[in-house]
């Protein structure tokens, strides 16, 4: 390879003491590795500048400002988990920084520099509401932890019911108060309900999921990826099976999608210990449509893959989320207008890990306008 390197920034929760995800780095690395390993792009080699949040806001802000500073065409999927505030995406913003990122906080669905890999949060919880509704469900009970992020879920999910007019009715679990989970999981189960939707932590799922098996609740219970983990599932144990699982990628299990498993070859080639997860996945396919995007620009910074990014007419399909673009798409919702590809995968647990339930790539948003012609009898 010759030529200047092409530097891009990335970030996240790599050490942590209350949350750590050291499988992000490594998707992100695993990426550079190979596409380096094959040549670079258009034989100039890419370069991770990684800085580690520590899941804190002070250090997440820290690291932006520091990769703001590093003069990087683009932050591939900067994981500012901990500050809830947006201020760490703002700084990469006001620096005209392009980012590719999952949609979270609320910010990043409205920001011109925040450039979704898939469908954000609102397709997870859109999602997790369409997968209840197209078995059958009609009285749903949204369960939520008491954080902004899970409020905010609450109100997505609740509007996505109430454009098809499915009754809901939403629980706070708050372990200080309720910490067996019987006191929401029997309101949560109560009058009919069948199904329930969670935006919960992950020590709590296996609280609430097991309160409300062993109260008799046999129905239909949803999730997004980001908070059912593996760990949540072996702390899950019997009470896992079955769940439904909605994630803006694919599965990691999913070995017949070929995203999957190039990313699954690459961990193993170039990766330096960290099982496949969603989040490492997630990464590695942030730096694979960042190369397939700035492949064809003879000069390649900030502005220039901004204006790439936003100019994209051809689909860029790298298998592991559904194809890409940004030119010529509207968004579902208006007030979210960086959410325009629209797509979600769902699984369902079976024998302790999620498994694709063989749909492949479903937009959530069509799903439940398809269910509300069909209640209108049109």
């Amino acid at each position: 390879m010759t030529g200047q390197p092409i530097i891009i920034g990335g970030s996240g929760p790599d050490t942590g003491q209350v949350f750590n995800a050291p499988e992000q780095r490594e998707g992100l690395q695993a990426a550079v590795d190979s596409i380096n390993s094959a040549g670079g792009i258009n034989g100039r080699p890419l370069q991770l500048e990684y800085c580690d949040g520590k899941f804190d806001p002070n250090a997440e802000i820290s690291c932006a400002r520091k990769l703001a500073a590093k003069k990087i065409v683009a932050a591939i999927d900067p994981f500012f988990a901990a500050d809830a505030s947006d201020t760490a995406y703002k700084i990469l913003d006001d620096a005209g920084i392009p980012q590719i990122t999952r949609g979270t906080p609320v910010g990043r669905l409205t920001s011109t520099k925040s450039y979704l890999l898939s469908s954000g949060a609102p397709g997870w919880f859109y999602g997790e509401v369409a997968s209840l509704v197209n078995d059958g469900a009609r009285k749903i009970a949204i369960l939520i932890s008491p954080s902004p992020s899970a409020q905010f879920a609450s109100q997505v999910m609740a509007r996505a019911l109430d454009s098809i007019g499915v009754r809901h009715t939403t629980v706070v679990f708050d372990p200080k108060t309720d910490p067996t989970g019987a006191t929401a999981a029997a309101k949560a189960t109560a009058d009919g309900v069948q199904g329930v939707t969670l935006s919960l932590t992950n020590a709590a799922i296996p609280v609430v999921v097991s309160a409300m098996r062993h109260g008799g609740y046999t129905g239909e219970i949803a999730s997004c990826s980001c908070s059912f983990t593996p760990e949540t599932i072996q702390a899950l144990g019997a009470n896992a099976e079955g769940i439904k699982v909605v994630s803006q990628i694919a599965f990691s299990t999913d070995t017949k999608n070929p995203g999957v498993g190039q990313y699954l070859s690459d961990l193993k080639k170039f990766g330096a210990g960290a099982p496949p997860k969603e989040t490492g996945l997630f990464a590695w396919s942030a730096v694979k449509l960042f190369a397939a995007v700035v492949k064809p620009l003879d000069k390649i910074d900030a502005a220039s893959v901004t204006k790439a990014l936003n100019t994209m007419t051809a689909p860029v399909d790298i298998g592991a989320v559904a194809p890409w673009q940004i030119a010529g798409k509207k968004p579902p919702v208006p007030e979210w207008p960086r959410v325009v590809n629209t797509s979600v995968q769902i699984g369902i647990v079976r024998n302790g890990a999620i498994q694709p339930n063989g749909e492949g790539f479903i937009n959530p948003f069509d799903e439940l306008r398809k269910v509300a012609v069909t209640k209108a009898g049109g």
